[in-house]
């Protein structure tokens, strides 16, 4: 979450800017220049959730320092729907039953989206499962299908 953020402009009259990351493990500062600024400075507001890539990278003038160079950034509200593939549900055999089934259906067609939507149903004891995709329902990872799977304590993976 961008905790801080400012627009500034250089001694020569260039803009940029910087901003302050804080997550669960602590925060880091980032400024943004030329380019990367015009590009990403749509983000530059307090309280956006943001997912950003990058990668680390010797500094152009000094290769003895590393500074994480980030490639691209994207709302986590704009994620959800654009850069996620696929779900996948994890149900054990021996937890499945027709009340189950029918609100997880019923679920899964009020979230409907473009999201790849995968059931694994396993049985622990014999050391096996199937991995199955709907051909039919393609969902939205929206919170009421998020919480309906972690308030039933219904395993998934996200990628």
């Amino acid at each position: 979450m961008v905790v801080a953020a400012q627009n500034l402009t250089t001694k020569t009259g260039k803009p940029w800017g910087k901003f302050t990351l804080e997550d669960y493990n602590g925060t880091h500062e980032f400024a943004l220049f030329g380019k990367d600024y015009e590009n990403f400075r749509k983000y530059l507001f307090n309280d956006y959730f943001l997912f950003v890539r990058g990668k680390v990278q010797p500094r152009p003038y000094n290769d003895r320092e590393l500074e994480f160079k980030i490639s691209s950034m994207v709302q986590l509200s704009e994620m959800r729907d654009t850069m996620i593939k696929e779900i996948s549900i994890m149900l054990a055999v021996e937890e499945i039953t027709h009340e189950l089934i029918d609100t997880l259906t019923c679920k899964v067609k009020e979230a409907e989206g473009n999201t790849t939507l995968r059931v694994n149903v396993y049985d622990k004891e014999a050391q096996v499962g199937v991995n199955m995709f709907s051909k039919k329902y393609k969902v939205s990872l929206s919170s009421e299908l998020i919480s309906y799977l972690d308030d039933n304590e219904i395993r998934y993976t996200i990628v």
